[in-house]
Protein backbone atom coordinates (compact mmCIF):
# COMPACT_ATOMS: atom_id res chain seq x y z
CA UNK A 1 0.00 0.00 0.00
CA UNK A 2 2.59 2.60 1.00
CA UNK A 3 6.03 3.25 2.45
CA UNK A 4 7.04 6.00 4.87
CA UNK A 5 9.83 6.83 7.33
CA UNK A 6 8.65 4.27 9.88
CA UNK A 7 6.65 1.53 8.15
CA UNK A 8 5.98 -0.43 5.01
CA UNK A 9 2.20 -0.91 4.82
CA UNK A 10 0.25 -3.70 3.12
CA UNK A 11 -3.38 -4.76 2.76
CA UNK A 12 -4.11 -8.18 4.21
CA UNK A 13 -6.77 -10.28 5.95
CA UNK A 14 -7.20 -10.63 9.71
CA UNK A 15 -8.26 -14.05 11.03
CA UNK A 16 -9.27 -15.01 7.48
CA UNK A 17 -12.11 -12.49 7.24
CA UNK A 18 -11.96 -8.69 7.38
CA UNK A 19 -9.46 -6.60 5.45
CA UNK A 20 -6.79 -4.90 7.55
CA UNK A 21 -3.74 -2.74 7.04
CA UNK A 22 -0.49 -4.32 8.20
CA UNK A 23 2.40 -1.93 8.81
CA UNK A 24 5.88 -3.39 9.31
CA UNK A 25 8.63 -1.28 10.86
CA UNK A 26 11.74 -0.89 8.69
CA UNK A 27 14.50 -3.37 9.57
CA UNK A 28 17.08 -0.77 10.63
CA UNK A 29 14.62 0.70 13.16
CA UNK A 30 13.49 -2.70 14.46
CA UNK A 31 17.13 -3.46 15.32
CA UNK A 32 17.44 -0.28 17.41
CA UNK A 33 16.93 -1.07 21.12
CA UNK A 34 15.71 2.45 21.92
CA UNK A 35 13.16 2.28 19.11
CA UNK A 36 12.01 -1.18 20.26
CA UNK A 37 11.26 0.15 23.76
CA UNK A 38 9.45 3.22 22.40
CA UNK A 39 7.44 1.03 20.02
CA UNK A 40 6.29 -1.26 22.83
CA UNK A 41 5.25 1.73 24.96
CA UNK A 42 3.34 3.23 22.02
CA UNK A 43 1.69 -0.11 21.26
CA UNK A 44 0.27 -0.38 24.78
CA UNK A 45 -1.45 2.99 24.32
CA UNK A 46 -2.56 2.41 20.72
CA UNK A 47 -4.55 -0.77 21.32
CA UNK A 48 -6.56 0.95 24.08
CA UNK A 49 -8.06 3.49 21.69
CA UNK A 50 -11.62 2.73 20.64
CA UNK A 51 -13.44 5.65 19.04
CA UNK A 52 -15.33 5.92 15.72
CA UNK A 53 -13.15 8.89 14.76
CA UNK A 54 -9.83 7.11 15.34
CA UNK A 55 -8.32 4.53 13.01
CA UNK A 56 -8.65 1.33 15.03
CA UNK A 57 -5.47 -0.54 15.97
CA UNK A 58 -6.26 -4.24 16.33
CA UNK A 59 -2.88 -5.59 17.29
CA UNK A 60 0.76 -4.54 17.75
CA UNK A 61 3.63 -6.84 18.42
CA UNK A 62 6.85 -8.45 17.39
CA UNK A 63 7.81 -11.69 15.75
CA UNK A 64 10.78 -13.27 14.01
CA UNK A 65 10.94 -13.56 10.23
CA UNK A 66 13.95 -15.28 8.64
CA UNK A 67 15.89 -14.78 11.87
CA UNK A 68 15.15 -11.04 12.04
CA UNK A 69 13.06 -9.21 14.61
CA UNK A 70 9.91 -7.82 12.99
CA UNK A 71 7.77 -5.10 14.64
CA UNK A 72 4.26 -4.75 13.24
CA UNK A 73 0.95 -2.93 13.62
CA UNK A 74 -2.41 -4.33 12.42
CA UNK A 75 -5.12 -1.68 11.95
CA UNK A 76 -8.49 -1.35 10.29
CA UNK A 77 -8.40 -0.85 6.53
CA UNK A 78 -10.16 2.47 5.96
CA UNK A 79 -10.86 3.50 2.38
CA UNK A 80 -10.09 7.19 2.64
CA UNK A 81 -7.83 9.96 1.42
CA UNK A 82 -5.91 12.29 3.68
CA UNK A 83 -6.65 16.01 3.87
CA UNK A 84 -3.42 16.93 2.14
CA UNK A 85 -4.19 14.72 -0.89
CA UNK A 86 -7.79 15.97 -1.09
CA UNK A 87 -6.77 19.64 -1.15
CA UNK A 88 -4.02 18.97 -3.69
CA UNK A 89 -6.51 17.22 -5.97
CA UNK A 90 -9.58 19.44 -5.54
CA UNK A 91 -8.46 22.70 -3.93
CA UNK A 92 -9.70 24.13 -0.63
CA UNK A 93 -12.86 22.60 0.76
CA UNK A 94 -15.87 24.84 1.50
CA UNK A 95 -15.74 26.41 4.96
CA UNK A 96 -18.88 24.54 6.06
CA UNK A 97 -17.29 21.20 5.16
CA UNK A 98 -14.03 22.12 6.91
CA UNK A 99 -15.98 22.87 10.09
CA UNK A 100 -17.81 19.52 9.94
CA UNK A 101 -14.48 17.73 9.59
CA UNK A 102 -13.10 19.81 12.47
CA UNK A 103 -15.91 18.72 14.78
CA UNK A 104 -15.26 15.04 14.01
CA UNK A 105 -11.50 15.40 14.54
CA UNK A 106 -12.01 17.28 17.82
CA UNK A 107 -14.39 14.57 19.04
CA UNK A 108 -11.72 11.97 18.25
CA UNK A 109 -9.02 13.95 20.07
CA UNK A 110 -11.31 14.43 23.06
CA UNK A 111 -12.01 10.68 23.18
CA UNK A 112 -8.27 9.93 23.23
CA UNK A 113 -7.43 12.67 25.73
CA UNK A 114 -10.08 11.35 28.11
CA UNK A 115 -8.13 8.07 28.08
CA UNK A 116 -4.92 9.96 28.84
CA UNK A 117 -3.54 9.38 25.33
CA UNK A 118 -2.22 12.13 23.05
CA UNK A 119 -1.44 12.03 19.34
CA UNK A 120 1.82 13.97 19.54
CA UNK A 121 2.35 14.59 15.81
CA UNK A 122 -0.94 15.64 14.23
CA UNK A 123 -0.64 16.49 10.50
CA UNK A 124 -3.08 16.88 7.57
CA UNK A 125 -1.71 13.56 6.30
CA UNK A 126 -2.98 11.87 9.48
CA UNK A 127 -6.59 12.99 8.96
CA UNK A 128 -8.43 10.64 6.59
CA UNK A 129 -11.80 11.25 4.94
CA UNK A 130 -13.72 8.24 3.66
CA UNK A 131 -16.68 5.89 3.97
CA UNK A 132 -17.13 3.57 6.95
CA UNK A 133 -18.53 0.04 6.63
CA UNK A 134 -22.08 1.36 7.09
CA UNK A 135 -21.64 3.91 4.30
CA UNK A 136 -21.19 6.99 6.50
CA UNK A 137 -18.62 9.46 5.17
CA UNK A 138 -16.55 10.81 8.03
CA UNK A 139 -13.10 11.88 9.21
CA UNK A 140 -10.79 9.50 11.05
CA UNK A 141 -7.51 10.35 12.76
CA UNK A 142 -4.70 7.94 11.96
CA UNK A 143 -1.13 7.34 13.16
CA UNK A 144 -2.18 7.92 16.76
CA UNK A 145 0.71 7.43 19.18
CA UNK A 146 3.07 6.08 16.52
CA UNK A 147 3.58 9.51 14.95
CA UNK A 148 5.74 10.36 17.97
CA UNK A 149 8.22 7.65 16.93
CA UNK A 150 9.17 9.66 13.84
CA UNK A 151 11.79 11.53 15.88
CA UNK A 152 13.64 8.24 16.47
CA UNK A 153 13.66 7.56 12.72
CA UNK A 154 15.09 10.97 11.82
CA UNK A 155 15.80 13.08 14.92
CA UNK A 156 16.66 16.76 14.65
CA UNK A 157 18.49 18.69 17.34
CA UNK A 158 17.21 22.06 18.48
CA UNK A 159 18.47 24.12 21.44
CA UNK A 160 20.41 21.15 22.75
CA UNK A 161 17.47 18.73 22.75
CA UNK A 162 15.65 16.41 20.39
CA UNK A 163 12.56 17.86 18.73
CA UNK A 164 10.06 15.19 17.64
CA UNK A 165 7.36 17.26 15.96
CA UNK A 166 6.74 18.39 12.40
CA UNK A 167 7.66 22.06 12.10
CA UNK A 168 4.58 23.54 10.44
CA UNK A 169 2.16 22.11 13.00
CA UNK A 170 4.17 21.90 16.23
CA UNK A 171 3.39 23.80 19.41
CA UNK A 172 6.10 26.14 20.76
CA UNK A 173 6.60 24.08 23.91
CA UNK A 174 7.34 20.97 21.79
CA UNK A 175 9.91 22.92 19.82
CA UNK A 176 11.55 23.84 23.14
CA UNK A 177 11.75 20.15 24.05
CA UNK A 178 8.58 19.76 26.13
CA UNK A 179 6.37 16.69 26.25
CA UNK A 180 3.24 16.38 24.07
CA UNK A 181 -0.12 16.75 25.82
CA UNK A 182 -3.74 17.58 25.02
CA UNK A 183 -2.99 21.27 24.50
CA UNK A 184 -0.14 20.57 22.08
CA UNK A 185 -2.53 18.38 20.06
CA UNK A 186 -5.02 21.26 19.96
CA UNK A 187 -2.31 23.68 18.82
CA UNK A 188 -1.39 21.30 15.98
CA UNK A 189 -5.01 20.96 14.95
CA UNK A 190 -5.41 24.74 15.17
CA UNK A 191 -2.57 25.06 12.64
CA UNK A 192 -4.23 22.50 10.36
CA UNK A 193 -7.60 24.23 10.66
CA UNK A 194 -6.00 27.61 9.90
CA UNK A 195 -4.50 26.17 6.71
CA UNK A 196 -7.77 24.53 5.64
CA UNK A 197 -9.69 27.79 6.15
CA UNK A 198 -7.19 30.41 4.96
CA UNK A 199 -5.37 28.38 2.30
CA UNK A 200 -1.99 29.10 3.90
CA UNK A 201 -0.12 27.72 6.89
CA UNK A 202 0.07 30.00 9.92
CA UNK A 203 3.86 30.04 9.55
CA UNK A 204 6.00 29.18 6.55
CA UNK A 205 9.65 29.63 5.66
CA UNK A 206 12.58 28.29 3.69
CA UNK A 207 13.82 26.01 6.49
CA UNK A 208 12.58 24.13 9.55
CA UNK A 209 14.60 26.44 11.81
CA UNK A 210 12.89 29.54 10.40
CA UNK A 211 9.42 28.02 10.80
CA UNK A 212 10.20 26.95 14.37
CA UNK A 213 11.39 30.46 15.25
CA UNK A 214 8.13 31.87 13.89
CA UNK A 215 6.11 29.48 16.06
CA UNK A 216 8.08 30.69 19.05
CA UNK A 217 8.08 34.44 18.34
CA UNK A 218 5.39 35.54 15.88
CA UNK A 219 1.61 35.75 15.91
CA UNK A 220 -0.19 34.33 12.85
CA UNK A 221 -1.94 36.78 10.53
CA UNK A 222 -5.70 37.09 10.80
CA UNK A 223 -7.38 34.63 8.42
CA UNK A 224 -9.89 37.27 7.26
CA UNK A 225 -6.99 39.37 5.96
CA UNK A 226 -5.35 36.43 4.17
CA UNK A 227 -8.50 35.04 2.57
CA UNK A 228 -11.34 37.60 2.72
CA UNK A 229 -13.30 35.73 0.04
CA UNK A 230 -13.49 32.58 2.18
CA UNK A 231 -16.04 34.09 4.54
CA UNK A 232 -14.50 32.79 7.75
CA UNK A 233 -16.71 34.14 10.55
CA UNK A 234 -15.28 36.07 13.51
CA UNK A 235 -16.26 33.37 16.03
CA UNK A 236 -14.43 30.69 14.03
CA UNK A 237 -11.39 32.96 13.74
CA UNK A 238 -11.41 33.56 17.51
CA UNK A 239 -11.47 29.82 18.20
CA UNK A 240 -8.60 29.06 15.79
CA UNK A 241 -6.43 31.93 17.08
CA UNK A 242 -6.98 30.80 20.68
CA UNK A 243 -5.87 27.28 19.74
CA UNK A 244 -2.68 28.86 18.31
CA UNK A 245 -1.85 30.87 21.43
CA UNK A 246 1.84 30.62 22.38
CA UNK A 247 0.88 30.13 26.03
CA UNK A 248 -0.62 26.65 26.61
CA UNK A 249 -2.60 27.95 29.60
CA UNK A 250 -4.47 30.35 27.29
CA UNK A 251 -5.51 27.62 24.86
CA UNK A 252 -8.51 25.38 25.27
CA UNK A 253 -7.88 22.63 27.82
CA UNK A 254 -9.79 20.13 25.67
Amino acid sequence: MSVDALFRCFRSEFCGSSDVSVCVVHDHLARNRGFQRAFCDAARDAVKLAHPGILRIWKCGQTEVDGKLCLFVVSEAFEGRNLCAIVQAHGLLPVSQVLLIALEVLEALDGAHRQGIVHGDLLPENILIGATDDGEVRAKVGNFVFGRLASLAAPRLLSGGTFSGTSHYSAPELIRGGEPNARTDLYSFGAILYEMLAGKRPFDGSSCAIVERMHLQRAPKQMAALAPDRGVGPHVQTVVMRALNKDPARRFAS
